[in-house]
């Protein structure tokens, strides 16, 4: 019994060590290449070998490389060439590549001090190459060959001082050999200055040749070529306005040179702000006049403009008129005229249409009023989900107002006072509000204006509308009127986003070259295909859309308002409005 015991136990230890050995086994290790070390290296470089390999478990686990893993016994960091550098772990082999390139080489062209650089006249066998010294970053010594040299200028059999060029691998050095005759006077030489290069330069000037001051001439009547070596400059200063001496010293003859070195006053010049307006409401105290100047002076400097340099002490913000206000600045006065009027406000559009009409619009159709007015009208449309679709009307006329967000300050049906620019926008009038959140006033005391005038006009007068003729259109009523337009309702379904709804003055129709319905009348209403919760307007329209395979489609009439020109489908876009048309075209059924 003991003995059946301790085989059970033996069995169970086996057992164990079995799964134990199983949990170590069921990891494995993938070696994996380093792609971002570096590969290539000069002569004589080193580097690290296991940094090349990263050895990875798939429990995520990292073993260590050691050296014994490695072999880089091809290898040879002292000549260039390609070597290949391999690892070795558990069955697999990985090898990076590594190229070894020489040092590149650098030359350096000297001058060989020990040779005179004095010649007797009429020598000959003159070894020219024998006045240089090549040299590399390998401190080897490069032959200097005839070819190398320029002794185009020298003249052996004449007196005088003469230039020899070499050039190699990019690099020039120039000596000059003096030529010289025993029997002769010795050679003597003057240095005299160039009157024709002023000696007065301005403060910080860069890139001044001073070699174009001196003149050296031999007393064989021979020009000696001056070089900035010759030049002693010590004494200069060109950052700081005063007089400094410059010499040159050739052959133990010396000139020495007064430069002076010269800050142009400064001057200064006040220009005035032509874009800012000088015409205010009374009671407008925030304006800031520093505002409509800007000074400037000689070297490109910009003065900032302080309330002290600023005279609006007879302004009367409260009173209307003309007012100046003056800057003094460095004994230079400027002035403005300031206007202080009481604004009347708006409330016939036929006023407001004019002026519009008066505008002076770019070929791009738009144009902004100089100066902002107020208008008082009945909020007729307010899209909530079209952020800057917002129409205000006098009963007559409607107009959009254009802003940031315009719906979170109107509702329909309530009068305000509004306070903006009034501007044509690419042929479309329009009310710009800069500030809505101060310059909308809800007049709570009004009454709303509840009808509004509808102009019935033909869906073919519609289509046929230049935009370019933006007066005419807004004297023919079509860009400020609430319209009603008759036409055949269309689907057009091109859009994959969006569905549209157009007019169109036939059952039938064509596309035109953008892939949209051809003279057609386009609604900016957002009406998406029918659904289970189609909006009250589909519902309508639904009933109205035309088959082109039956025979008694009918015309349908909507109320709405244009809204633009739209440049992707060619069309005239009217805002539809909803209750209204869905009134109408219930009350037709």
């Amino acid at each position: 019994m003991k003995k059946m015991i301790k085989v059970f136990w033996v069995v169970l230890l086996l057992l164990a060590m079995a799964a134990c050995g199983s949990n170590e086994d069921s990891t494995t290790y993938e070696v994996l290449v380093n792609e971002n070390i570096q590969t290539v290296f000069i002569v004589g470089d080193s580097f690290t070998a296991k940094s090349y390999f990263t050895i990875k478990g798939s429990d995520n686990s990292t073993i260590t490389i050691e050296d014994s893993m490695i072999d880089t016994s091809n290898v040879d960091m002292t000549k260039a060439g390609t070597f290949d550098i391999f690892i070795t772990f558990e069955g697999q082999t990985k090898k990076v590549t590594i190229t070894v390139n020489e040092k590149p080489v650098t030359y350096t062209i000297e001058i060989n001090e020990e040779i005179s650089p004095k010649i007797l006249k009429n020598s000959s066998n003159i070894d020219f190459t024998k006045y240089f010294i090549i040299t590399d970053s390998n401190n080897k010594n490069i032959p200097v060959l005839e070819t190398m040299l320029d002794i185009s200028q020298v003249n052996l059999n004449e007196v005088g001082t003469y230039k020899v060029i070499l050039s190699f691998n990019d690099l020039t050095k120039e000596i000059y050999l003096e030529v010289y005759e025993e029997s002769d006077v010795p050679v003597t030489y003057e240095i005299s200055i160039n009157t024709h290069v002023s000696t007065t330069i301005n403060i910080n000037e860069s890139n001044v040749d001073f070699t174009k001051y001196f003149t050296i001439t031999d007393s064989n009547n021979k020009n000696i070529p001056v070089t900035n070596a010759m030049l002693n400059l010590n004494e200069l200063n060109l950052n700081k306005a005063g007089t400094y001496n410059i010499s040159i010293t050739y052959k133990d003859v010396t000139k020495t040179l007064s430069i002076t070195v010269f800050e142009e006053p400064t001057t200064y010049d006040i220009l005035i702000n032509e874009s800012l307006p000088t015409r205010f409401e009374i009671n407008t105290d925030d304006i800031d006049f520093k505002a409509y100047f800007t000074i400037l002076d000689n070297k490109g400097n910009q003065i900032t403009v302080s309330n002290s340099m600023i005279d609006s002490t007879n302004v009367d913000y409260g009173v209307e008129g003309t007012y100046v206000v003056y800057i003094l600045y460095q004994g230079i006065e400027k002035e403005i005229s300031i206007t202080f009027y009481k604004e009347e406000i708006i409330e016939d559009f036929d006023v407001l249409f004019d002026l519009i009409k008066n505008l002076e619009i770019n070929n791009k159709g738009t144009a902004t009023s100089k100066n902002q007015i107020r208008i008082k009208g009945t909020i007729f449309i307010d899209v909530k989900n079209e952020t800057k679709l917002v129409f205000i009307t006098d009963g007559k006329s409607v107009i959009r107002l254009y802003g940031d967000r315009m719906h979170n300050y109107t509702a329909p049906g309530n009068v305000y006072e509004v306070y903006g620019y009034y501007k044509s926008h690419i042929y479309q009038p329009t009310f710009e509000v800069v500030a809505p959140s101060k310059d909308i006033k809800k007049l709570n005391d009004e009454t709303p204006i509840t009808e509004i005038n509808v102009k019935e006009v033909s869906l073919q007068e519609i289509v046929n509308l230049k935009r370019e003729s933006f007066v005419e259109n807004i004297e023919n009523g079509y860009l400020q009127s609430l319209l009603k337009v008759k036409g055949y309702l269309q689907h057009d379904s091109s859009n994959s986003k969006r569905f549209d709804y157009a007019l169109t003055t036939t059952i039938g129709y064509k596309k035109n070259i953008t892939g949209h319905i051809n003279n057609a009348l386009y609604f900016k209403n957002d009406i998406a295909e029918l659904r289970e919760n189609p909006t009250p307007l589909e519902q309508v329209l639904i009933d109205y859309e035309v088959d082109p395979k039956k025979d008694d489609n009918i015309e349908v009439e909507i109320f709405g308002v244009i809204y633009d020109w739209n440049p992707d489908s060619k069309n005239w876009r009217i805002y539809v409005a909803e209750d209204m048309t869905i009134d109408y075209l219930t009350s037709k059924k």
